[in-house]
């Protein structure tokens, strides 16, 4: 009995097809994750206002950065 498709497909190869679609996918991401992690910004927490108007006025400066580098 041979399935020609519908809900009970059965793709010849279908393991590695799979398996290099999963590669493909980890293969992406990866480099993805690195660079969103070398993006990131941490803020440590607020010891005044002074301090936090000082830290908005950086990650302003920053966005601005951000934007120039991407477009």
């Amino acid at each position: 009995m041979e399935y020609d498709g519908g809900p009970y497909c059965r793709p010849k190869h279908w393991k590695r097809n799979t398996a290099f679609a999963m590669a493909g996918i980890v293969l992406i991401c990866i480099p993805i994750a690195m660079k969103s992690a070398e993006l990131e910004i941490r803020i440590k927490g607020f010891v005044n206002s002074d301090r936090k108007r000082i830290l908005e006025k950086s990650l302003k400066s920053a966005e601005h950065r951000l934007v120039k580098l991407l477009f």
